[in-house]
């Protein structure tokens, strides 16, 4: 049970030693000991790890790395928890020539104890992407772009930003779009009809004919451009479902003809849910790697065969990295249960 590995794994740590982990026997016995936790919960702790070189506190595994979440928060990650999030995106590139639309963010300081604090969750997928090109010594996918421009830190996130859209007008063969959410792709192609006359003169400096081929597509307008950019190009994936459905809206216009996959729904927490189908919004949980709880509004936390059909309820992760009934913010609505205990949801936010 993935639940009781964790605690095994991690008894002896200072949280397991409060908690008694070792003496855990059962989910219940988890949730009747173990307190619902928020980022305010860890904190203290994180920065004894960071800026003191504290070991030992949250898991018994070496941390990897901190992932800094966008409002500051920052979180620690091992390499086992880090393992699906590079088998999910090794998954969705693999036989595809695929067009990355991320952009990384610097690394922060070093810690104390030589880990590093990231950016999540573009620069983790970014360093993802370019070991999924190669795996078990085959080459698995391609880029339509340097790996190496995706991966530098040295420029301007506006001006990096246009330099990846001249970048991929030059490929006339991506068959894929991958991003982490459509609010990044929708963004590419709202620039690129604002300016394309500037684009156009970036990508001139590399290859005229690709230039001129691509004044005549946008004189054409916006409307289904991007198979008109890129004749081969089948499916996009991006998270574009709960707060980002008014993003994967906007985006089918420039986009129709082109499936749209949601591919993960990921945190910095967990790799939580996966699209069923292309053009579905309907997700499948990832129960593999960590131990979820549901949590209805006000009421107890539940087991996923304990929610209902129609039940709305926030995610409440336990995870190989140290975190424990962490609240996500993430809610989701059950729609169907299946066999072998998942379920499909919809996600609400």
């Amino acid at each position: 049970m993935r639940l009781m590995t964790i605690l095994r794994i991690n008894k002896n740590t200072d949280y397991g030693k409060r908690y008694s982990f070792a003496s855990i026997r059962s989910i219940k016995g988890y949730q009747n000991r173990v307190p619902i936790t928020t980022y305010a919960d860890y904190e203290k702790l994180i920065r004894l790890q960071t800026n003191v070189g504290e070991e030992n506190i949250l898991t018994a595994e070496e941390i990897n790395r901190y992932a800094m979440k966008l409002d500051g928060r920052i979180l620690p990650m091992t390499r086992v928890h880090l393992r699906p999030f590079k088998r999910a995106i090794l998954g969705v590139m693999r036989g595809h020539n695929n067009l990355p639309v991320m952009l990384s963010q610097p690394k922060a300081q070093s810690t104390i104890n030589n880990s590093f604090i990231q950016h999540f969750l573009n620069s983790t997928a970014i360093d993802f992407i370019k070991m999924s090109l190669y795996a078990n010594g085959q080459k698995q996918s391609d880029l339509s772009i340097p790996a190496s421009f995706i991966s530098s830190f040295e420029q301007d996130s506006s001006i990096k930003r246009f330099k990846l859209i001249s970048l991929a007008l030059l490929s006339r063969e991506a068959d894929q779009i991958i991003a982490l959410n459509t609010s990044e792709v929708l963004t590419m192609f709202t620039i690129l009809e604002q300016q394309w006359p500037d684009v156009i003169r970036e990508v001139e400096q590399y290859d005229a004919e690709r230039a001129q081929e691509l004044t005549e597509i946008f004189k054409q307008g916006f409307d289904d451009v991007a198979v008109r950019i890129w004749p081969k190009l089948q499916r996009i994936v991006a998270f574009g479902a709960g707060k980002f459905q008014p993003h994967t809206t906007a985006l089918k216009r420039y986009t129709k003809g082109v499936t749209h996959n949601h591919g993960h729904l990921i945190t910095v927490e967990s790799i939580i849910a996966q699209a069923i189908a292309d053009d579905s919004d309907l997700f499948k949980f990832v129960l593999e790697n960590d131990f979820f709880e549901f949590m209805p509004d006000n009421s107890e936390p539940l087991l996923l065969s304990q929610v209902s059909p129609g039940m709305t309820c926030e995610v409440i992760v336990t995870n190989r990295a140290g975190l424990y009934r962490y609240r996500t913010g993430i809610r989701i609505s059950l729609v169907e249960h299946l066999p072998q205990g998942n379920a499909i949801i919809r996600i609400v936010e």
